[in-house]
């Protein structure tokens, strides 16, 4: 059960055999045994290394370590003449992408990078490998369907590195397919009478495998590889298919001269209710924030288009005169010019599914509805985390966190008192400083700094503050990242929309994550029903050994709840988070008249559009 990983121990009494109790010589037969293998692996490893070497390019001598260029992505990518995009094949039709065409994505960022959408190399990647091909430096970026989780961003399991993630370019609203009755048992988390023929199928080793773990007992789903799930849908392993883009994914990936099966896809039943909704990014390399920028000043361009009605513009879309040398000489807008604005969009692929994966749905853009949402967390813990370091560290270990509060140029009162946006600023801070000294509310210093003075960012690059809050999220601000936004403006879908987030400075990426995590648990809280008085009902991001002692049946139970990929010592953050802020509704209603609490976008997302540009694009052809 991917999802649920605490990792429950049994130790049981059981008789002891022959081979137990002569453990000397069986440990002394596994010496000899452990020493040839190490002897025959070394002669083979050299013969492989030998045969490998004729294959890979020259080098000057052996070197004792793997080596890379350490130059910026951006100026090897620039220099190559190509970018490097990592796509995963699916289906008989082996195709790249599959419901989204993620290769026009990456022709996309060729034409923002080169002014030119031909300017790219496709690099064939898996779900089991596609990580490590990215970490490895083989491509550049993964495009590949993956999901924004929390989790990735610290430590991607196969890879023990964190990764960084634009700003989405599409919104995958996953749903059931299949049996119209088995769907219905499906949404409706039915187990009893009829429903206990439901058998779902999904694919393993995704977030799609986590989300049904949390939905149904492991008897009741089946995880496989992508190239069996529409064969055991048609033979009738499952009745039932949990996937993002699920009939598109299908009819994809059967032979394209099978119509007996195309058919049968075609008249499936797909489900009303969207079980979830996930972020799908470009992936890039956590060590090159600039690259990373690029990707998200890329896609938001591209929402910066929808917004303006700007289209294709083949006069426009010209190479650059001379090679850009970093990202301030990069034109967001020529991917627009080369290509249009509807890149990336499901329904390209599947029309009949627009309303399933977005339509006019979630992917369009947002025109003052809801927009108060999180990013999905995945798995926190990690088994082999230390205590807190970095600031995350030095701040546990002083006194204070130290807060910077951006105020209106004519607020003159006392910050802890304040109400509107600048009362809800106080509030994350304060919820942040709650989250990282084990409940103390008094762990705080805020300073005010005016929004019309540019010393409030100097504050925060110089280390005076750690935190500031109240910043309106722009994408031309260097060094800084912005948390989820907690606050937004009421400008229409053409204006530049107001985001009222957390900052904070670039150079630690995990500070940054646990900051935004606290933002998003108060959304979270929310949409699980979470207020203050039930703050203990949020989850644990890491624990401790619990020992049970079973007497009824004589055996000893260990649960082990692995410490957090944060630091193995501040487990109960969210908790002691929420048992200050409350939900998110409260910080709003407690800030807010009661007629503004649930108004405008200032309300928890559960349907309708989410897209909406960050102000401060940058382009040179207006």
């Amino acid at each position: 059960c991917p999802s649920d990983r605490k990792n429950e121990t049994v130790y049981e009494a059981k008789q002891v055999g022959s081979c137990e109790r002569n453990w000397k010589l069986l440990v002394a037969c596994i010496l000899v045994l452990g020493g040839l293998a190490v002897a025959v692996s070394l002669a083979l490893g050299m013969e492989v290394s030998q045969n490998h070497a004729a294959t890979d390019e020259p080098t000057v001598q052996p070197t004792s370590s793997p080596t890379h260029d350490r130059r910026p992505t951006l100026q090897v990518v620039e220099e190559r003449g190509v970018v490097r995009c990592g796509f995963r094949r699916c289906g008989a039709n082996g195709k790249y992408g599959c419901a989204v065409d993620y290769v026009d994505v990456c022709r996309f960022v060729a034409s923002v990078l080169f002014g030119n959408s031909s300017k790219f190399d496709s690099v064939s990647v898996t779900l089991g490998n596609r990580f490590q091909v990215l970490q490895s430096r083989k491509a550049d970026l993964l495009l590949s369907g993956d999901t924004h989780l929390v989790e990735r961003e610290i430590k991607e399991p196969t890879t023990g590195v964190g990764f960084a993630f634009s700003t989405p370019f599409v919104y995958s609203g996953i749903k059931y397919l299949g049996d119209e009755d088995m769907v219905r048992c499906a949404e409706e988390e039915q187990r009893f009478d009829n429903c206990r023929q439901l058998k779902i199928c999904v694919l393993a080793n995704t977030t799609l495998s986590e989300i049904i773990a949390r939905l149904f007992p492991s008897d009741f789903y089946t995880t496989m590889a992508p190239y069996e799930l529409s064969e055991r849908y048609l033979d009738g392993t499952c009745n039932t298919i949990l996937h993002e883009f699920p009939r598109a994914w299908l009819l994809h990936s059967i032979n394209a001269s099978d119509e007996a099966a195309a058919s049968k896809i075609a008249s499936t039943y797909i489900g009303t209710k969207n079980v979830a909704y996930e972020p799908l990014s470009i992936v890039t390399r956590q060590s090159d924030p600039e690259f990373s920028d690029v990707m998200s000043w890329a896609i938001n361009a591209l929402m910066y288009a929808k917004e303006q009605g700007i289209t294709a513009d083949l006069s426009k879309c010209t190479p650059y005169s001379s090679t850009p040398t970093s990202a301030s000489e990069l034109d967001f807008l020529l991917g627009v010019y080369c290509l249009g604005n509807s890149i990336g969009d499901a329904r390209q692929i599947m029309p009949e599914d627009g309303d399933m994966i977005g339509g006019k749905g979630i992917n369009s853009i947002n025109n003052g509805t809801c927009m108060i949402n999180t990013l999905p967390f995945g798995n926190l813990e990690d088994r082999d985390a230390d205590v807190a370091q970095g600031d995350l560290g030095r701040i546990r270990g002083g006194d204070y966190l130290n807060c910077g509060v951006v105020v209106p140029d004519n607020f003159f009162g006392d910050l802890r008192e304040a109400t509107g946006v600048v009362g809800m600023s106080v509030t994350y801070c304060t919820a942040v400083a709650v989250a990282l000294m084990d409940g103390k509310e008094d762990a705080v210093e805020l300073f005010p700094f005016v929004e019309s003075s540019n010393v409030s960012y100097q504050a925060l690059h110089n280390g005076t503050v750690d935190i500031l809050a109240g910043a309106k999220a722009k994408s031309e601000i260097p060094g800084v990242t912005f948390s989820t936004t907690y606050f937004y403006g009421n400008e229409t879908a053409e204006e530049d929309l107001t985001m009222y987030t957390l900052a904070t400075r670039k150079d630690d990426f995990k500070f940054s994550s646990f900051v935004n995590l606290v933002v998003m648990s108060t959304i979270k809280a929310d949409k699980d029903g979470i207020g203050r008085d039930a703050h203990r009902n949020m989850p644990l991001i890491s624990g401790t050994i619990v020992v049970v002692n079973d007497s009824l049946r004589k055996r000893l139970i260990v649960r082990v709840f692995a410490p957090s990929v944060y630091g193995s010592n501040i487990g109960w953050a969210l908790k002691d988070a929420i048992s200050y802020s409350g939900s998110y509704s409260q910080i709003l209603s407690e800030n807010f008249p009661q007629s503004m609490a649930a108004t405008g976008r200032n309300c928890i997302h559960k349907d309708g559009p989410l897209r909406h540009s960050i102000p401060g694009i940058r382009f040179q052809n207006p």
